[in-house]
Formats: C-alpha cells, structure tokens, sequence
C-alpha cells in the first residue's frame, strides 16, 4: 500500500503521550481505504512533519459521548 495522507495530533492523557492519527492509503490498483492508523510500518521511506503549536493539547475523557476529546 502506498501512504496518500497521513494527519492526526499528539496530546497528553493522564501524563502519557496519545497519538490520534487518520490515514489514506491506496492498494496497487490505486483505490483508496481510509481510518485511524493504529500501527504503521514502513518498508522504504515516509516523510512526516511535525508542528508545534502553542500551549498544551490534553485529552479527557467525555461521559456524554465516551471519547477521550481535546480539551
């Protein structure tokens, strides 16, 4: 599979880094699948970059929806 886009955030929960991360990618006939990228290894390059923003992102967990949102 080829990596087509690859986005997401880093944050801390309970005082652990959690990554939060959607990908594209596209099979040899070139159609696309899409999700969240749990684990990801690559055999030959992948070029990722990295900003920084301003402040602290934290996560906590929501009782309404059951996720653990930015706050």
């Amino acid at each position: 599979m080829e990596i087509a886009a690859i986005s997401g955030n880093a944050a801390q929960k309970s005082g652990e880094i959690v990554i939060h991360c959607h990908g594209v990618f596209s099979d040899s006939e070139m159609k696309p699948v899409a999700g969240h990228v749990k684990k990801l290894a690559v055999l030959a390059t992948c070029e990722i970059f990295l900003e920084k923003a301003d402040g602290r992102a934290e996560r906590e967990y929501d009782g309404k929806t059951g996720l653990n949102l930015l706050k």
